[in-house]
């Protein structure tokens, strides 16, 4: 499964911008990620050409205004859409979170699409015996 990010929505505010926008709007980017593997989040970064100072926080990280003070007040901050939620109380400035969209691969769908006939031909051949006793 790989993550698809849908741009960028602002975390107080509601303009949103390109990724590709990103390095050109602000230089001075920061990305913070308190997820189980914060490490895709960056790599998600890399792969789109955004250049970042990472800065990983344990999985289900309670956000603090401390957790930011390391942060250049001049910085752009980027984070997951979990983490926004966790932020949106946090007075940032220039805070962004991307969206994801979930995209299967090729063949984890067709192996998903077989067991889902399997399962539905299973229970359509005890349906049919349930109806016959």
């Amino acid at each position: 499964m790989q993550l698809r990010p849908q741009g960028l929505v602002e975390l107080h505010g509601d303009r949103t911008m390109a990724l590709s926008a990103v390095n050109s709007y602000n230089p001075v980017v920061h990305a913070i990620a308190g997820i189980a593997r914060p490490e895709r989040f960056f790599e998600m970064l890399e792969k789109e050409a955004i250049k970042a100072c990472f800065h990983p926080f344990p999985d289900h990280h309670r956000f603090r205004k401390s957790d930011f003070q390391d942060i250049p007040a001049d910085s752009m901050i980027l984070m997951t859409e979990k983490d926004a939620v966790k932020c949106k109380n946090i007075a940032l400035e220039d805070a962004w979170y991307i969206p994801v969209e979930a995209v299967l691969s090729e063949a984890l769908e067709a192996a998903l699409v077989k067991k889902l006939d399997r399962l539905a031909q299973s229970i359509r051949i005890k349906s049919s015996r349930a109806r016959l006793q």
